[in-house]
């Protein structure tokens, strides 16, 4: 009992010190400026409330695209709530990032035990990048809730936990086109665990339901039935053209170059198809020089693990690069201060820290995938669609090491289950086999 209570104190001071600096972090750090794809989020949702009830309004049919629709009426809900007040949005961050750190506890104490859950909750409070997400206006947090929340209640094995999983994968995909790797997932789950089919007919009403909900909803709001985000043929065109070079790259879309739209009367959907048709048949035409930028959009989306770690030291340093970080240590080592620029040693420091233990994190996953797969541990199959799947949806278009984000909570996992069993066998000194894993399996 007292082993109990110290280890679970432990994680209560853990978490409550990761709540503690998001909150002073948006306290006196604030959210001063926009990056990346916030100021497209504003400006949907400010136009929504100005022009009709929910996203997309009729106004939108001639955008370039349907733009993350479920975010965007989360932030109009929010704003209306609250007066347009901006800074309530990220406290609400706040209350996401702690659902998505109660989901993954319980998806690692069902699937495996509440050691491996303990160790998945430090790894998660420790990931600095996980702090400073609350930082940013941006879909990825939204997404990842509804979608390991989906995972976590199908887990719970009852009809109307199969129901709720149905809803919350369409909302996440309402979130961002991810449905796929989720989807499978949640497959493998229902394989696993050997559901009935009435769990499995409670999953699909759910499913159904929820998309013609939010299907019939955006017909009545601006003509057309839609519950996901357009953006797949801008997205595979800026990877697949002659400038591309394997990352977020919007060249393609100037004057003169394949991507381009002349004239603003096509619809939104008029311009995802030609985007994706100009996209194939480039592909089609250059099948070499296409594959050979496969490996530049995984480094891209897997080298770093930057963006949300910029959250704790302000946003107006994200375009601050890796190699900057370097020479400010070079110019330190050998002296040269007055050589040190940007930013502090500090916030450099913040970002190694966190990159450093961003590249544990992966060599324990990848570690622990292998000793998963070799020990016939076939939950990881759950872990691996979502990764292999969602890396392959997403290469396929352009690498940006944001787009990791949503694999960061299996890889959390994997490494947790892979670190317990080492500790295990370190523990009880004897030959990794399956048998002696599990006999501390109720712990």
């Amino acid at each position: 009992m007292k082993k109990w209570t110290k280890n679970n104190l432990f994680l209560i001071i853990t978490i409550f010190i990761m709540i503690l600096i998001q909150f002073l972090l948006l306290r006196f750090v604030g959210s001063k400026s926009y990056v990346g794809d916030e100021p497209y989020y504003i400006k949907f949702a400010e136009n929504t409330i100005k022009n009709g009830i929910m996203y997309p309004t009729k106004s939108d049919i001639y955008s370039s695209y349907i733009f993350s629709p479920g975010y965007i009426n989360y932030l109009v809900l929010l704003l209306r709530c609250f007066n347009n007040n901006y800074s309530v949005v990220l406290y609400f961050n706040i209350i996401l990032n702690t659902m998505l750190m109660i989901e993954i506890y319980i998806i690692s104490k069902n699937l495996f035990n509440k050691k491996t859950a303990n160790i998945a909750i430090i790894i998660f409070c420790c990931l600095l990048s996980d702090i400073g997400i609350v930082m940013f206006t941006l879909s990825d947090l939204p997404f990842c809730v509804c979608a390991y929340g989906a995972v976590a209640v199908s887990l719970s094995n009852k009809k109307c936990g199969m129901a709720a999983a149905g809803v919350l994968l369409v909302l996440a995909n309402w979130i961002r086109p991810f449905l796929i790797p989720f989807l499978i997932a949640i497959l493998f789950i229902i394989f696993l665990k050997k559901y009935s089919y009435k769990k499995i007919i409670y999953f699909a009403v759910g499913l159904t339901l929820t998309i013609g909900i939010i299907g019939l909803s955006e017909y009545l709001s601006f003509g057309y039935f839609n519950y996901y985000s357009t953006t797949s043929g801008a997205n595979l065109i800026m990877g697949a053209n002659d400038d591309a070079n394997g990352a977020f790259n919007p060249v393609v879309f100037n004057k003169g170059k394949i991507g381009h739209i002349p004239g603003s009367n096509w619809t939104f959907i008029q311009k995802n198809d030609y985007w994706t048709k100009s996209a194939v048949n480039w592909i089609k035409e250059n099948p070499v020089k296409y594959v050979k930028l496969l490996p530049k959009k995984i480094i891209y989306t897997y080298a770093t693990d930057t963006t949300f770690a910029y959250g704790l030291i302000g946003k107006s340093e994200a375009n601050i690069s890796i190699s900057e970080i370097k020479n400010n240590f070079r110019n330190l080592i050998s002296g040269n201060f007055s050589e040190i620029k940007s930013v502090s040693l500090i916030k450099d420091m913040i970002i190694i820290f966190n990159q450093s233990f961003y590249l544990l994190l992966l060599l324990f996953a990848v570690s622990g995938a292998f000793y998963m797969v070799k020990i016939k541990k076939y939950e990881c199959l759950i872990f691996l669609s979502i990764i292999v799947l969602g890396s392959g949806m997403t290469v396929i278009t352009v690498g940006n090491n944001r787009y990791h984000y949503p694999f960061i909570m299996s890889f959390i996992i994997i490494a947790s289950f892979y670190i317990k069993s080492l500790f295990d066998m370190r523990l009880h000194k004897k030959p990794r086999t399956v048998s002696n894993l599990y006999k501390t399996e109720s712990d």
